[in-house]
């Protein structure tokens, strides 16, 4: 309801929780707010978080009823590219979610602007549409996960 998620994954041996509130979508670029924490364990920790505008949406009440509903496993593989005074990331991710019984393929490019232009963002990935048969998504992993938990809910019932 508030357009937010909270994940808890392991980036090599540790363990690392993010959360993404809000934001907005265009021709499939995400923008949108995103906080960080290394946690001690794959359990989320919400008060580990600094920033106040987390804790706006991980109140109490919230936070008392987190519970697991999808898990994403997938392999990924970065580079780090410099264009047009830009630095982007490209990642490509292969794998599924599972939610319930319920699991769908994960097979996607995300090219995120770690600094620089959206317009450079932009053009880099106009130029891979030009050579790889890609097509702009808006769907995340997460919403593909809460899709497949809506759906296993639904045929449980």
């Amino acid at each position: 309801a508030q357009h937010s998620a909270l994940r808890v994954r392991k980036i090599g041996p540790q363990w690392r929780q993010t959360i993404k509130i809000g934001g907005t979508v265009i021709n499939g670029l995400h923008a949108r707010p995103e906080w960080e924490t290394p946690v001690p364990d794959d359990l989320p920790h919400p008060e580990l978080f600094t920033e106040p505008s987390v804790h706006t949406v991980l109140t109490a009440h919230i936070v008392c009823q987190l519970q697991p509903v999808f898990k994403t496993e997938f392999w990924r593989t970065t580079w780090l590219i410099n264009f047009q005074d830009s630095q982007i990331e490209v990642a490509l991710d292969q794998g599924e979610v599972n939610s319930q019984g319920h699991s769908s393929p994960i097979c996607e490019v995300e090219l995120e602007l770690k600094s620089g232009s959206v317009a450079a963002l932009t053009e880099l990935a106009n130029i891979f549409s030009e050579h790889i048969a890609l097509t702009p998504d808006s769907i995340s992993k997460a919403q593909r996960g809460y899709a497949l938990y809506a759906q296993a809910i639904t045929s449980q019932q």
